[in-house]
C-alpha cells in the first residue's frame, strides 16, 4: 500500500523538525500515516508530553494547554483564565511525543534516492544538511543537500549559502516542497547547474518504507549542466 506523504512534507517544512504528542500528530496527518511512519522509524518516541497543543488559538495562554494527572487520568486543560476551551481527556498513548530526527530522515531519504549517504548538519547553516553523494556513473559525483526553510527569502538565502559551501562541487538541493521556490530562485539555480528537488514529488512511502517515485538517474540528470535545470523542481 502506498501512503500519501504530501501532508507530511508540508507540515515538516513549517514545523521543522516535526514532533508532538501522538494524538496531535494523528489529528494533523491521520492515524494511518502516523502509525506507518512510526513503524518505519521516521517518527520515533522521545518522551511523554507535559504540555499539549490547543486545538484553537485565543489568548496569551494559547496555543499551549497544561496536562493534569489525577488518579491515573490525563486531562489537558486550557491555559487561559478564564478557560476558553473544554478540558480534553487523553490516554497515556495520546501524550507520548513522536518526533523526526533530521539526520535519520536524511539517511532514509538518501537511501530511497540511491544516494551514498554521509549525513552531517552543516555548521552555521540553519536546517541544512549534507545528505551524501549521488554517483550516476563511475567518475561523476554530485553532492546532495537538504534545506528546510519556511519562507521564500529564507529558502533563497539557504540555497545561496550552499553555493559557497559546495565550492566547485556540482550539487542538488532537496526541499520538502516547492512552495517557497520562486522563479528567480529557479533561474539562479539553472545558471549554476543546481537542481532543486521537492521531496513531495520525488519520495513516497509504502510498506517497505520511503521510496523514490521516479528514477534517481532522471531526478538528478541535469545536475551540473548550466542552464539545463531551468524549471526543474520535480522528477
Amino acid at each position: 500500500m502506498t501512503h500519501e506523504l504530501a501532508g507530511f512534507w508540508r507540515l515538516l517544512e513549517t514545523n521543522f523538525p516535526l514532533g508532538g504528542p501522538r494524538r496531535h500528530l494523528r489529528e494533523l496527518l491521520g492515524s494511518e500515516l502516523v502509525n506507518a511512519l512510526e513503524v518505519a522509524g521516521i517518527l520515533k518516541h522521545r518522551h511523554v508530553a507535559d504540555r499539549y497543543p490547543c486545538l484553537r488559538s485565543g489568548g496569551d495562554g494559547c496555543p499551549r494547554v497544561g496536562i493534569e494527572r489525577d488518579a491515573g487520568s490525563i486531562v489537558a486543560v486550557c491555559g487561559n483564565e478564564p478557560s476558553e476551551c473544554a478540558d480534553l481527556e487523553l490516554s497515556t498513548t495520546d501524550v507520548e511525543v513522536l518526533a523526526v530526527a533530521p539526520e535519520d530522515l536524511c539517511e532514509t531519504v538518501g537511501k530511497a534516492l540511491q544516494i551514498r549517504t554521509n549525513v552531517e548538519a552543516l555548521p552555521g547553516l540553519r536546517n541544512a544538511y549534507r545528505v551524501g553523494t549521488f554517483i550516476p556513473e563511475a567518475g561523476i559525483k554530485h553532492a546532495i543537500y537538504l534545506v528546510v526553510r519556511c519562507s521564500e527569502r529564507d529558502s533563497a538565502e539557504g540555497i545561496d549559502a550552499l553555493r559557497t559551501h559546495a565550492a566547485d562541487q556540482t550539487f542538488a538541493v532537496l526541499l520538502p516542497t516547492e512552495r517557497f521556490v520562486t522563479e528567480e530562485m529557479r533561474r539562479q539555480a539553472s545558471a549554476a547547474g543546481v537542481v532543486l528537488v521537492p521531496l513531495l514529488d520525488t519520495v513516497g512511502f509504502d510498506a517497505t518504507g520511503l521510496r523514490a517515485l521516479g528514477d534517481p538517474l532522471t531526478i538528478f540528470a541535469t545536475v551540473g549542466r548550466i542552464g539545463a535545470a531551468a524549471g526543474q523542481v520535480s522528477a
